[in-house]
């Protein structure tokens, strides 16, 4: 993390309760005199970082996310493990038995969340490794909310950069491929509150994507294919913390005479950091 060095060996020790110091500045600025809430956030963003030296980068295709909103001003930050899209073998795909290619890898993503207002939230999701790096801006709008019954819509796009070694088994024949991947995102969310900070939430979900491979640094191939799915999850808070466990299937919409789906999975584990007034 950091370290300090003494700068002026005359000023006194920077201790709580001592005027002028760090703990008193945050308490005047609202963040009141418990620091445990900050010293439990140094902690996880340094776990964070070091998941981070591990992340792998992928097409993920989840929704991890219930139609409520954390509010705003309020950060989250998260880490999550999911089924992604394997690109080249997805466009192979054989409409009789898309079992017949390796065409869905695990994924695993950093997530920063932010609340924008009350009812919005703003989603950064990521991941990085050698061969391929992504990232994904996602838009959440809370659009009515009776009782203990919420629904939102979801809409955002990313990118996705990697190289002939990233989406194995792709034969590539020792030629020097360079992907890029732009991707459209739509959600909608319903979520229904349970007892003990529990929620349970269906989503419909979809995606479109327009890859463009260049082989050999010759001419690019520009492809264009979409999919979409059924989500179902269930998550569980505890004093900001909570985790998201989430099944459902996908389906390969672009591959012409598809009729049948991919099984999905996925699992989040995250932290909301409020801001106290």
């Amino acid at each position: 993390m950091y370290s300090f060095g003494d700068e002026d060996r005359t000023h006194e020790p920077c201790l709580p309760g001592k005027p002028g110091n760090w703990f008193t500045i945050l308490s005047k600025n609202g963040y009141g005199t418990d620091m445990k809430p900050w010293i439990y956030l140094v902690s996880l963003l340094a776990i964070l970082a070091s998941l981070l030296l591990g992340a792998c980068a992928g097409v993920d295709a989840s929704v991890l996310d219930t139609a409520e909103c954390i509010g705003k001003g309020t950060w989250g930050a998260g880490m999550a493990y999911t089924l992604g899209i394997q690109v080249p073998e997805w466009l192979e795909i054989d409409a009789e038995n898309i079992y017949d290619v390796d065409s869905a890898m695990p994924t695993q993503y950093m997530e920063i969340e932010y609340g924008v207002a009350d009812d919005i939230d703003a989603k950064l999701r990521w991941g990085l490794n050698a061969n391929a790096s992504n990232g994904k801006l996602l838009l959440k709008k809370q659009i009515s909310k009776s009782g203990k019954n919420s629904t939102a819509f979801v809409f955002g796009g990313g990118i996705t950069r990697a190289n002939e070694d990233h989406w194995e088994p792709y034969e590539n024949y020792g030629q020097d491929i360079q992907y890029q991947l732009l991707t459209g995102e739509a959600q909608m969310i319903f979520t229904k509150e349970l007892p003990r900070n529990s929620f349970v939430s269906f989503a419909i979900r979809g995606n479109y994507h327009s890859l463009t491979e260049e082989i050999d640094d010759l001419d690019s191939i520009q492809t264009d294919f979409y999919h979409a799915g059924l989500r179902v999850n269930f998550k569980r808070e505890h004093k900001g913390f909570y985790g998201i466990f989430e099944l459902g299937a996908e389906a390969p919409l672009s591959v012409e005479g598809w009729n049948q789906v991919y099984p999905w999975v996925g699992m989040k584990f995250s932290w909301d950091i409020k801001k106290k007034k």
